[in-house]
């Protein structure tokens, strides 16, 4: 697995439950019920900013994890490139 692809697949796990967080604080009108969407929310976001890490240094992206897109070809921390396999680096 590619860090590139590691910090989509943190995204892919994350969005959902950030969205679903969302949706049940605002739809709700029982406190604990909106109490679940807050956690839901915090859970989402901490996920996709310590899930997903680089495979050759195992930093979690934190505020690098834009750094899936395209353009952006090395990891911060290690100088590593984020396409290149954990036994070929």
């Amino acid at each position: 697995m590619t860090s590139r692809q590691s910090l989509q697949k943190a995204h892919r796990i994350a969005w959902p439950v950030v969205i679903l967080g969302i949706a049940v604080m605002a739809l709700s009108d029982l406190k604990w019920l909106q109490a679940t969407g807050v956690v839901l929310l915090f859970s989402g976001i901490l996920w996709a900013k310590f899930a997903g890490k680089c495979v050759h240094c195992l930093k979690p992206a934190g505020a690098w994890m834009h750094s899936a897109s395209p353009g952006v070809q090395y990891c911060p921390c290690c100088g590593k490139s984020l396409d290149a396999d954990r036994a070929r680096a």
